[in-house]
């Protein structure tokens, strides 16, 4: 067992912003770090029988965020992009009003 670990759960103090994983303009909240830190030592812990402490799960976080979290995000955006065409396609369907009509009615 290294000096890094740590198996007691215990909030730190910390600078939010310096601790914020980031890349690529993609940030989270320190508090939702905390939560993702304790989501992941949990998942190690029963699913692998494997402890780790607040540093190696930080560690293992920031990769995943880093190589892993993007093609999420890109997916997310292209569902986005998909919704917003499609809505964008009905416009005419339910905006469109035709002109010259007064002579239609008279």
């Amino acid at each position: 067992m290294s000096k890094f670990d740590n198996n007691e759960e215990t909030e730190v103090n910390r600078d939010p912003e310096a601790d914020a994983v980031q890349d690529s303009g993609m940030e989270l909240p320190a508090e939702e770090i905390d939560a993702l830190i304790h989501s992941l030592k949990r998942y190690l812990r029963e699913e692998f029988d494997q402890e780790s402490s607040d540093l190696k799960a930080k560690l293992l976080l920031n990769y995943i965020w880093e190589e892993i979290a993007p093609f999420a995000y890109n997916a997310g955006v292209s569902d986005a992009q998909a919704y917003l065409r499609s809505r964008v396609e009905e416009v005419p369907d339910t905006c469109f009003r035709d002109g010259l009509t007064y002579w239609r009615k008279h």
